[in-house]
């Protein structure tokens, strides 16, 4: 029991160091780092994983055709910084907790006169605290089952405002409002093949924040397969399939904007450096775009991260 108590100290002592780096306020939920910082973790390990993603989105799309000359913006762009810290109480249990900080989420408008009055909705993203559960394994096929569950917490349930001007729901950092996320996933190692290969599915679910906003609920769909050559790189490809609903107004009022479907090729390099630290590389192409209503659309994100794992005793 001490000894336990010992790791949550020491992990909850991480995790304020690591806020001390991001500054203050508001996230409109952390954008999805494709990397093996999402592994189970040993019992009585932790995990540090860190990273930076940049995405840039241009050029309106209705269903899936591009609009020419259309629209008040020109594009939309973001610099997000997120961290993760795992604990490992059993070889079961995994718990974690995420945390992120927008450097910069813009829209530029078409209009040059509206681009120079642009503001940043810079600012710290939700919290997200969850626990991840090996529900069933088979050794001898190389076959798990993970389930998880998440719980996201805003810093702050108040519009950012800029010079007294409250900034687009755009590009606000934060939904304000609490959610829930639950995972599952099997996977199954290859050992004639030295592949490992498998399906994830996520449901996130955001409640209304005191506004009487809601954004949509998500439904992300992932089919990934990797391979380690020389213990060194660790080559992932993710097929990611990414299914919004509309957003809800308080007054009901139907949005230009009313969710997507979208499919995305993820890949990701992870290289070990030490033993227990790894770089990783990541990348958003998408392969096909469905957009209900008039809305900017993705052309690429990239990403660059770092996995250090520390093993406290056995």
């Amino acid at each position: 029991m001490f000894e336990t108590k010992k790791y949550l100290s020491l992990l909850i002592i991480f995790q304020f160091l690591s806020f001390s780096s991001l500054g203050q306020c508001c996230s409109m939920g952390n954008p999805l780092a494709c990397s093996s910082g999402s592994n189970m973790l040993p019992k009585n390990s932790v995990r540090l994983y860190t990273y930076i993603k940049s995405g840039f989105n241009e050029t309106y799309f209705r269903e899936n055709i591009r609009l020419i000359n259309y629209g008040v913006y020109k594009s939309s762009s973001y610099d997000f910084s997120g961290i993760q810290l795992g604990l490992g109480l059993t070889d079961r249990i995994t718990i974690e907790h995420d945390a992120g900080f927008f450097f910069k989420k813009q829209l530029e408008y078409n209009d040059p006169v509206l681009n120079i009055l642009a503001q940043n909705g810079k600012g710290i993203s939700n919290g997200i605290i969850g626990l991840k559960y090996l529900i069933a394994t088979i050794p001898s096929k190389g076959i798990e089952l993970i389930g998880g569950v998440s719980v996201k917490y805003p810093y702050s349930t108040k519009l950012m405002s800029v010079n007294r001007v409250e900034l687009p729901i755009e590009i606000q950092p934060s939904t304000r409002a609490w959610g829930m996320i639950v995972n599952l996933m099997v996977s199954k190692f290859d050992s004639d093949y030295g592949i490992n290969y498998g399906v994830s599915h996520k449901y996130e679910k955001n409640f209304s924040d005191p506004y009487n906003y809601k954004y949509g609920s998500i439904n992300t769909s992932t089919f990934f397969i990797s391979r380690t050559f020389l213990n060194k790189l660790s080559i992932t490809m993710n097929l990611r399939n990414e299914f919004k609903l509309s957003d809800t107004t308080p007054t009901g009022a139907k949005l230009a904007s009313e969710g997507s479907n979208l499919l995305l090729l993820s890949p990701t390099m992870d290289f070990i450096i030490f033993k227990n630290l790894a770089l990783s590389l990541f990348g958003d192409v998408p392969v096909y775009k469905y957009y209900f209503g008039e809305q900017l659309s993705i052309k690429y994100a990239i990403g660059f991260g770092i996995n250090y794992n520390i093993q406290l005793s056995q």
